[in-house]
């Protein structure tokens, strides 16, 4: 699958055939990625990105879809729905960047194609990003696009400061 957004911004379907520029992607913006990210550290050679990747894509009857974000015709990070509760028709997004792609409003772009896509090709009324209290950049960005600040839930995050608050954004679609 693949899904234009704009003429610098491309997402395709993530596959192990992405695991080489994954991999780059990581080791050149490891250590911002690993503020947020504590997958980023164990990701440490290509095979590493393979089994990343395979654990993303494995599972797709929870309406997960994963995605390689390329800006500029360069591998740039992913963006994921991670799963559509089948009863509440919840649903958590996610998304990472290389510095490479940092500072470009791609993210933002991104969901300004991935929302509509999900209100209607999927059954999810709701989306939800959950988010470090430190993580000011993400935070901007979903109240860019509307999200508001529904609650805050134990941080399980294996990051630096684990005393900091995991924030539930949430929009309706």
């Amino acid at each position: 699958m693949e899904l234009k957004v704009s003429d610098d911004i491309h997402l395709y379907s993530l596959a192990v055939s992405h695991a080489n520029e994954l991999f780059h992607a990581v080791e050149s913006s490891r250590q911002n990625l690993s503020i947020y990210m504590p997958w980023a550290n164990l990701l440490t050679d290509v095979k590493s990105a393979e089994n990343y990747i395979r654990s993303r894509i494995k599972i797709t009857d929870n309406g997960s879809k994963w995605f390689a974000i390329y800006f500029k015709g360069q591998f740039t990070g992913v963006f994921g729905i991670k799963y559509i509760e089948p009863d509440s028709r919840v649903s958590e997004l996610g998304y990472w960047l290389s510095n490479y792609g940092r500072g470009n409003g791609i993210v933002y772009q991104v969901l300004k194609v991935i929302l509509p896509y999900m209100a209607s090709c999927t059954n999810a009324k709701t989306v939800e990003f959950h988010c470090l209290e430190s993580n000011e950049a993400s935070i901007k960005i979903v109240n860019k696009i509307g999200a508001a600040l529904i609650r805050y839930v134990p941080n399980t995050i294996d990051v630096e400061n684990k005393d900091q608050k995991l924030g539930v954004y949430s929009l309706e679609l």
